[in-house]
């Protein structure tokens, strides 16, 4: 009976003091030891229909996540929640967990047949009611950073046609730059406006523009010309 009480003891002693010592989470197995997960699963909005979405994928997809702390996770199933600016994980029930840590950035490798990867990342200047926690998407990184906010609204209302009321979701784009002397500042897609941005290699960026025939109002071609300028001041540095 001594030894029996003795070895119950020890059991519960070493229990706690495991506990104490890794405060990790419990959740699915697909997540078994990923600490920044949140154990209780995120409200799916099932009682409600739903027109738009507020998530970048709207279906969870393939990433590679790094913490603030600076630990990385690959091949994870994701989504950005654009409304309330936090990263989802989805386990392999579908049951989606929200992180309880600071992130760095997270990257998809792919959504649907686009092989482009996507990049969102947090951690710049407070501006606009956005926050150093809200996620941009990074359409170019370097010495001038450009970025793309989402402002993600939702109006209620309820229709003779539906049971359930219709959550309608509005999503406005914003455009920033961001360099560590200026901070971020907002942009439209003005070519004026874009070409006093990027000082100091004015023959080259125009040589650029002309020969690419850019589009302003193409996010692609701006990343792409921005990425081009930040390899020019690159170059210059060395």
């Amino acid at each position: 009976m001594r030894l029996s009480l003795c070895f119950f003891l020890l059991s519960s002693f070493a229990f706690a003091q495991n506990r104490n010592a890794m405060p990790q989470l419990q959740t699915p197995i697909p997540f078994a030891g990923y600490e920044f997960l949140n154990r209780k699963a995120v409200y799916s909005h099932s009682d409600t229909l739903e027109e738009g979405s507020y998530l970048f994928p709207q279906q969870a997809s393939a990433a590679t996540i790094k913490l603030k702390n600076g630990r990385l996770y690959t091949n994870l199933k994701a989504m950005v929640n654009l409304l309330d600016n936090e990263l989802l994980f989805q386990d392999s029930l579908g049951q989606n967990y929200s992180a309880v840590v600071p992130i760095d950035f997270v990257e998809f490798d792919g959504v649907g047949n686009d092989t482009i990867k996507t990049v969102f990342k947090t951690g710049f200047p407070a501006t606009d009611g956005f926050t150093e926690n809200t996620f941009y998407e990074v359409l170019s990184e370097g010495s001038l950073t450009l970025l793309k906010a989402y402002k993600v609204s939702y109006v209620d209302r309820t229709s003779i046609q539906s049971s359930v009321p219709i959550r309608r979701y509005d999503t406005k784009e914003v455009l920033y730059v961001y360099d560590k002397q200026n901070g971020i500042r907002k942009i439209s897609k003005n070519k004026k406006e874009i070409l006093e941005i990027l000082t100091g290699k004015t023959q080259e960026v125009s040589a650029y523009v002309s020969s690419h025939k850019i589009n302003f109002k193409s996010e692609k071609e701006l990343g792409d010309l921005f990425t081009y300028y930040n390899q020019l001041l690159s170059s210059r540095s060395h």
